[in-house]
């Protein structure tokens, strides 16, 4: 009988070698799940806080209400009697500058407004303009 301990033995070392391989690398998979999931939540956490920044800013800044009256004169040109030709003059004149002027007050406007992606919006414009 003892030599059939000497022969199974070795083989449940290896069996036993081997499930301990398997939940050694379990818990390994395990941690990095759980290290991948802290850095999810620190980079959510991050950016969540960058965006109450950004709006903390916005909050004590005069961009907007700059922005809003920029935009609304033509509007409300519009409608004012005899103001109309100037709008049109206006805009047909601002569409003889150069692009990356166009871009710029595009660019300077986006921000302004809190967009985080003005080069999208510029983009856009360009696809605009091919169009027509």
């Amino acid at each position: 009988m003892e030599w059939l301990k000497l022969f199974i033995a070795p083989i449940a070392d290896v069996i036993n070698g081997i499930g301990d391989r398997r939940l050694k690398k379990k818990e390994l998979e395990e941690a990095r799940h759980i290290k991948t999931l802290e850095g999810v939540q620190q980079a959510e956490a991050s950016e969540f806080l960058a965006d109450m920044k950004r709006i903390e800013d916005l909050s004590t800044s005069w961009k907007d209400e700059y922005i809003t009256l920029v935009i609304s004169i033509p509007l409300v040109l519009c409608f004012i009697p005899g103001s109309t030709q100037i709008v049109q003059d206006g805009f047909a004149a601002l569409n003889l500058t150069p692009d990356w002027y166009q871009y710029l007050v595009v660019a300077v406007f986006s921000v302004g407004a809190g967009v985080p992606l003005a080069s999208k919006t510029v983009k856009t414009i360009q696809d605009i303009r091919s169009r027509s």
